[in-house]
């Protein structure tokens, strides 16, 4: 869970792999973060001016974890509210600021967008794929967490909710492959041949075969 990491250098070194691949609208934005304002929002960051723009204007809410479409122009993110409760998967136009509810992402946590049109998530320390337009959610693996795809969009790298092991599953067969023996927040390079993750103080790399 990536909740609470919202430092800037931080989030400018993790959302490298996650950076647009095309400009969105006229704000160029390089990085999502999330600010305490009376309830955490996501803002755009521009690396090159240095200017930040908010995104989410979700009102008694908190909006965390944001991960940008293949094209740039909406991330899907988690929302959540304190009473009552609910923490849900949540889609944002950059653009013009409208949030939906992702139908499908309920109870939804760390979503990831893949460039084939589908969304990862973790629920109940399980992990799931829905459509990024919404639809019946399916699940992938019981017991794990914190899932991002590869470049491809073939692969996740997920934290396994038993021994807390960095792992990789390929989607459609289902095969793992043990990353390393513990760590929290993994992320794939751009090129899909290496993956960074923490171990609560350090970062590491490794080869993810």
């Amino acid at each position: 869970m990536r909740r609470l990491a919202i430092t800037v250098v931080s989030l400018l070194f993790l959302s490298c792999a996650r950076e647009p691949t095309t400009p969105v609208a006229t704000l160029a934005a390089d990085v999502v973060f999330q600010v305490p304002t009376d309830g955490y929002d996501i803002y755009l960051y521009d690396v090159r001016t240095g200017t930040a723009t908010q995104v989410t204007t979700l009102a008694g809410t908190g909006e965390f974890n944001p991960s940008f479409s293949p094209n740039g122009t909406s991330i899907v993110h988690d929302v959540v509210h304190s009473d009552p409760y609910f923490q849900d998967l949540y889609v944002t136009d950059v653009a013009t600021g409208v949030s939906r509810p992702l139908v499908g992402g309920e109870g939804g946590n760390d979503g990831d967008w893949s460039p084939t049109g589908l969304i990862a998530f973790d629920r109940l320390g399980s992990l799931y794929v829905v459509p990024a337009s919404g639809g019946t959610s399916r699940l992938v693996r019981a017991n794990g967490n914190d899932p991002q795809w590869n470049p491809a969009g073939t692969s996740l790298v997920f934290v396994d909710a038993t021994d807390n092991s960095v792992r990789t599953i390929e989607f459609r067969s289902g095969t793992e492959h043990v990353v390393a023996p513990s760590g929290i927040n993994p992320a794939w390079s751009i090129d899909g041949t290496r993956i960074v993750y923490s171990d609560g103080y350090n970062l590491w790399d490794r080869h993810d075969k």
